[in-house]
Protein backbone atom coordinates (compact mmCIF):
# COMPACT_ATOMS: atom_id res chain seq x y z
CA UNK A 1 0.00 0.00 0.00
CA UNK A 2 1.35 3.38 -1.00
CA UNK A 3 -0.07 6.80 -0.26
CA UNK A 4 0.76 10.47 -0.64
CA UNK A 5 2.14 12.44 2.32
CA UNK A 6 -0.04 15.25 3.60
CA UNK A 7 0.70 18.23 5.85
CA UNK A 8 -1.83 18.91 8.63
CA UNK A 9 -1.90 22.38 10.20
CA UNK A 10 -3.89 22.65 13.44
CA UNK A 11 -5.20 26.03 14.62
CA UNK A 12 -5.24 27.56 11.14
CA UNK A 13 -8.09 30.00 11.89
CA UNK A 14 -5.70 32.93 12.12
CA UNK A 15 -4.16 32.30 8.70
CA UNK A 16 -5.32 34.27 5.68
CA UNK A 17 -6.00 32.58 2.35
CA UNK A 18 -2.66 33.91 1.09
CA UNK A 19 -0.80 32.52 4.10
CA UNK A 20 -2.44 29.12 3.65
CA UNK A 21 -1.46 29.07 -0.02
CA UNK A 22 2.11 30.10 0.79
CA UNK A 23 2.39 27.40 3.46
CA UNK A 24 1.01 24.76 1.10
CA UNK A 25 3.60 25.74 -1.54
CA UNK A 26 6.37 25.73 1.09
CA UNK A 27 5.60 22.16 2.19
CA UNK A 28 5.96 21.01 -1.43
CA UNK A 29 3.54 18.14 -0.71
CA UNK A 30 0.61 17.15 -2.90
CA UNK A 31 -1.92 18.14 -0.20
CA UNK A 32 -2.07 20.36 2.87
CA UNK A 33 -4.99 20.35 5.31
CA UNK A 34 -5.75 23.27 7.60
CA UNK A 35 -7.81 22.46 10.71
CA UNK A 36 -10.22 25.18 11.82
CA UNK A 37 -12.16 25.68 15.03
CA UNK A 38 -15.71 24.34 15.12
CA UNK A 39 -18.63 26.72 14.73
CA UNK A 40 -22.19 26.76 15.98
CA UNK A 41 -23.25 24.86 12.85
CA UNK A 42 -20.24 22.60 12.30
CA UNK A 43 -18.63 20.25 14.83
CA UNK A 44 -15.39 20.30 12.86
CA UNK A 45 -14.02 22.23 9.91
CA UNK A 46 -11.02 22.00 7.62
CA UNK A 47 -9.72 23.47 4.39
CA UNK A 48 -7.55 21.57 1.95
CA UNK A 49 -5.06 22.96 -0.53
CA UNK A 50 -3.50 21.05 -3.39
CA UNK A 51 -0.35 21.90 -5.21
Amino acid sequence: MKSNPVAVVPGADRLSDQQMQAFARWTNLSETTFLLLPTRWAASRCRAARR
